[in-house]
């Protein structure tokens, strides 16, 4: 098996940051889903420690917008953060500065794997 394939096995944690009780539990059916030869994603809330590879951050909840960076810089600062929202990003009344990563509209498994798959081909270290 090569380092590609072990990466691939191992569970990449992926940390909702904003979102009810309801919509973490819709992420968790979408994201931890057998996929055969892509990666693999889990889905860790409420957050109790240990390496995370991504935050998804809610960004049409303005409280978790003004701590995510304390709480990404104290916790885990190499994971990368990927803005959701169901308002356009485009919008330039958001306040916020956005990261490359985005997904908008429709929470959807395949929106959201796509990009949680481009976010673990960009090089990050597990």
């Amino acid at each position: 098996m090569e380092l590609n394939d072990l990466q691939q096995n191992q569970p990449m944690h992926v940390v909702p940051l904003g979102f009810d009780a309801d919509v973490v539990e819709k992420l968790k059916k979408m994201v931890q889903r057998e996929r055969l030869g892509q990666r693999a994603y889990t889905v860790i809330h409420p957050y109790t420690g240990g390496e995370v590879g991504i935050f998804l951050v809610n960004y049409d909840n303005p409280l978790v917008l003004a701590k995510k960076d304390a709480i990404i810089s104290k916790y885990c600062p190499n994971a990368h953060t990927v803005a959701a929202s169901q308002t356009a990003l485009a919008d330039e009344s958001i306040p916020y500065p956005l990261h490359p990563y985005e997904v908008h509209g429709i929470l959807l498994a395949a929106r959201i794997l796509s990009v949680f798959d481009k976010v673990a081909g960009s090089g990050l270290n597990l």
